[in-house]
């Protein structure tokens, strides 16, 4: 018999509902520290020795990552949800106010429909890909807001030569993330290896081959292309009711970072001869809007780096041919 334990996170705290037998059996509040999430796991432990026990709690930026950490150590289940799906869970369970402790009651009964994939923690290195990417896109955010910033002013205007001195450094140090991503990349013959058979594939980069590995680490964890499409928020949604038909669109539940540079390089590959770049057309000329077959594509090229990497062999038409399936 399961118990799920719900938590709902914050900053200095970690509010907790336990969910069992149909029922909140009790909640209760601990620190964000060691020392309290130390305590909060030994009083789950202590009240539901008779059940199998289910963590859960939303992604919040950083603050989640030691309790997750720390529960996994401990030999638990936990899943990570998407704040946006706890927040549908709440609107469909008729809530009429938001707080900590109600929130862990809500994430209690979102795991109790076991819809969400149990979270494994990426290595150090795949940790440390991560965080190099997320701020190589910081880097290049504010690079592009200065450079836009710089035609406010006239050649030789000191507010010009500000800008461009702020340029100048951004694009060092964004010089410096790609070779600290490469560098972690070729220090580890696993993720070296894995990036090089990503590589292979159409449209995937550098960039985009770190941030997939820096996502999803082992595609071992999936058990189809199909899964680990969903996972990333790349399958098509499409909402029809009774006469009404909206267009379709991406899903955007799983994770953003890999599926903004996934789309830089579906443009990328699109835009010389490829067979992508074939079936990118053939799709317009079946009727396809041109922002739906790039989607199309992007799908393709993630099923693709999870063939290649699930077979340990490089892309070749041959072998991962395009067909019509998306």
């Amino acid at each position: 018999m399961k118990a799920f334990v719900g938590i709902d996170v914050s900053k200095s705290t970690l509010d907790l509902a336990v969910l069992a037998a149909s029922k909140i059996v009790f909640q209760g509040r601990f620190g964000n520290s060691k020392n309290g999430i130390a305590k909060l796991i030994e009083k789950v432990a202590k009240k539901l020795k008779a059940y199998e026990v289910v963590f859960g709690c939303e992604a919040t930026g950083v603050y989640h990552e030691l309790f997750a950490k720390t529960v996994y150590k401990a030999g638990y289940d936990i899943a990570i949800i998407n704040p946006r799906f706890a927040y549908h869970e709440f609107e469909s369970m008729g809530r009429k106010s938001s707080t900590d402790r109600e929130d862990a009651v809500v994430i209690a009964y979102r795991l109790s429909k076991e819809q969400d994939r149990l979270w494994e923690p990426r290595s150090a290195d795949e940790e440390l890909l991560r965080d190099l990417i997320v701020r190589r896109d910081e880097i290049l955010k504010t690079l592009q807001a200065e450079k836009s910033r710089l035609e406010r002013f006239p050649v030789g205007n000191r507010v010009r030569k500000s800008v461009e001195r702020v340029i100048k450094t951004l694009e060092k140090e964004l010089d410096k993330m790609d070779e600290e991503i490469e560098g972690t990349v070729e220090k580890n013959d696993m993720l070296k290896e894995k990036a090089k058979l990503a590589q292979s594939v159409p449209g995937v980069g550098k960039v985009v081959a770190a941030s997939f590995l820096a996502v999803v680490g082992d595609v071992k964890r999936f058990s189809n292309a199909g899964e680990l499409v969903s996972f990333l928020g790349l399958c098509p949604k499409q909402k029809i009711s009774g006469t009404s038909v909206n267009k379709s669109h991406l899903s955007r539940s799983g994770d953003s970072l890999f599926r903004k540079h996934l789309y830089m390089g579906a443009v990328a590959t699109i835009s010389r001869k490829t067979v992508y770049r074939d079936y990118f057309d053939s799709l317009v000329m079946r009727g396809k809007c041109k922002k739906c077959a790039l989607a199309a594509i992007m799908r393709k090229i993630a099923r693709a780096v999870y063939a290649v990497l699930r077979d340990n062999k490089e892309f070749s038409v041959e072998r991962y041919g395009v067909n019509s399936a998306c």
